[in-house]
This record gives structure tokens, C-alpha cells and sequence, in this order.
């Protein structure tokens, strides 16, 4: 890299002094290549350094090997359980002390991916809601590792639409019992109960879908909406669009807590260790707003309270 200053002499020796070029070479030491570089191309191509070797990365060598592990190993997850470049900076900063920037994970992530040959382009819609206690409900495929062996079961998920506070159980089927516990266990996590919640058509809850939004719902789930008061509404059919909260809720759950595929000795102890990644997940600040307002029954009394949640 020749310096500025430099430069700048070269110049003035053939420019003011008139000197030539091989007169310039014997006085400053410098090849004539040099000097006619200097002379006849441009200052940034001539003064800009360039590195020969890359710059050292001490972090990048320690961590980069942990990621392609992680990537690589990912391939042979289910498609949604797979990595993010955020889910694999939290995991570094968990299990292994990592202190850079997300940015510079990002970067590595970029090139494993290519190296790999790996792409994956998604958009999103936001959507707005009324600032009133609706919740929006669905159940979605996961797999867990239980006692070293793979569990195909279902995430129970529900999601308030303001706060996009959310909570999440597994279980190993659809059926009632489960849907009805699970209703049980969110209702405890969050101290309260929604005014409303939206379903898709579940079997569980529908018995027969009528004209427009009308349904005859099941017995059992008509007297379980009445003990613990709240309304139901339910999608049209093939209207997934509808729940877009609780869709997108899917892909944020099997990102941040299904990836990698968690294992744990029973299903009880998975559920336990979901409550506590709700309980962090819910207290960042996500979206448009850093604190959100939604409604909640209490289910000893008929008022509506407002609780504020950092979610």
C-alpha cells in the first residue's frame, strides 16, 4: 500500500519539479511500476489497502464447526423443527457462551448454507386485531425425544391476538381429554380466561358444521366453554387465512423450542421445561409494540380485567 503522503510527492516531483520517471525511481528507492502506477492510476486503486490473506476470525474458527454440525445434523429433522440463524445464536449464547453479534452468526449461517446448498426464502403478512381478550387455538405435529426414542405427537398451541402471548403443551394425540387439559393447563399459566377463542373445525369441538359460521358443537365442549365462560368462534372451511396468528405462532414454536428436536426422559418433564421457554419467549418484546395490553375473564367472576404483559 503506498501512503497518501507519498502520493502526494511522487505527484509534485513529476508534475512541479518535472522530473521523470527514472530520475523519481533513483531519488525515492520506488520500482518504476510503482511510479507510473502512482502517475497514471487512481488514488483509491493505488492508496486503498488490500489484505493478501483474510483477516483472523478467532470466533468464527471456534464456532463456525458447531453450526455446520447443527445445520447438517437439522437436515434429517422434521422440515419445521429445522434451524434459523436466530435460534442457533440463542443456542450458542445458552450452551456455549458465545458473545458476539447475531449479525455474525447470521454471516456464517449465509455460507453453510450455501456451501450446503441450502435455501430457504419465506414472507409474511402482518395482521391487526382489536385490543380485546381473543385468543385463536390450533394443534400442530411435532416430533420429541422421549427416554431415546422419537415421539410423533401434537404441540397444543393458543395465542392471545393483541399481546401474542402464547402457550404451548405437547401431547401425544388429539383427542379430547388432551384438548380439554390443555385448555385447563393455559387457562393456569396465564391466571385467567379469554373472552373468546377461534378454532378451525376440530372434531373435538365441532359435531356439525352448518351455514356460514354456524356449528353444533360437541355436548362436552359446549358444557366445558360454559363452566369456564367463554364464547367460541370457528374458520371457515378452507380458510386458513383466518388464523393466520396461530399459524404463524407454528413456525415461531418449532424454530425456537422444537429446534433441535428436544429430549428429555418423559413427556411431563418436555411439558415443564415448555412452560419455562414460554415464559422467557413471552417476556421479549416482539412486533410494533414493547408492551402489549390484552383481556382476560378471571374464571371466578363475570368482569373483564386488564392485565398488562411484557410479551
Amino acid at each position: 500500500m503506498i501512503k497518501v503522503d507519498t502520493y502526494k510527492y511522487i505527484k509534485d516531483l513529476h508534475i512541479k519539479e518535472r522530473k521523470s520517471i527514472r530520475q523519481i525511481s533513483r531519488d525515492t528507492g520506488l520500482s518504476r511500476q510503482t511510479i507510473l502506477k502512482i502517475l497514471y492510476g487512481s488514488v483509491e486503486e493505488v492508496t486503498q489497502y488490500k489484505r493478501n490473506v483474510p483477516p483472523p476470525a478467532p470466533l468464527k474458527e471456534q464456532y463456525a464447526p458447531i453450526n455446520r454440525d447443527w445445520i447438517v445434523e437439522n437436515l434429517t429433522a422434521p422440515p419445521k423443527q429445522r434451524y434459523t440463524a436466530s435460534r442457533i445464536f440463542e443456542r450458542l449464547q445458552e450452551e456455549k457462551g458465545f458473545t458476539g453479534g447475531a449479525s455474525t452468526v447470521r454471516g456464517w449461517v449465509k455460507e453453510i448454507k450455501h456451501e450446503l446448498n441450502i435455501e430457504r426464502v419465506e414472507t409474511y403478512v402482518p395482521l391487526d386485531h382489536d385490543p380485546v381478550g381473543r385468543a385463536q387455538c390450533d394443534w400442530t405435529p411435532a416430533v420429541a425425544r422421549i427416554n431415546g426414542r422419537d415421539i410423533k405427537g401434537d404441540l397444543f398451541l393458543m395465542r392471545f391476538s393483541n399481546s401474542r402471548a402464547f402457550y404451548v403443551r405437547f401431547y401425544p394425540h388429539q383427542r379430547q381429554e388432551a384438548f380439554f387439559d390443555a385448555h385447563e393447563k393455559t387457562f393456569t399459566f396465564f391466571n385467567g380466561v379469554p373472552q373468546s377463542i377461534l378454532y378451525d373445525n376440530l372434531k373435538t369441538a365441532v359435531k356439525r358444521v352448518l351455514v356460514g359460521r354456524k356449528r353444533e358443537e360437541q355436548d362436552a365442549f359446549v358444557k366445558f366453554r360454559a363452566h369456564h365462560g367463554f364464547d367460541s368462534e370457528f374458520c371457515n372451511r378452507s380458510r386458513g387465512n383466518e388464523k393466520g396468528g396461530i399459524e404463524a405462532l407454528a413456525r415461531y414454536v418449532k424454530w425456537h423450542i422444537f429446534t433441535p428436536v428436544p429430549e428429555f426422559p418423559t413427556i411431563e418433564a418436555l411439558n415443564n421445561w415448555i412452560e419455562e421457554r414460554c415464559r422467557k419467549l413471552n417476556a421479549r418484546p416482539r412486533g410494533r409494540n414493547q408492551q402489549r395490553v390484552f383481556y382476560l375473564t378471571l374464571r371466578c367472576s363475570t368482569n373483564r380485567v386488564r392485565v398488562n404483559m411484557q410479551a
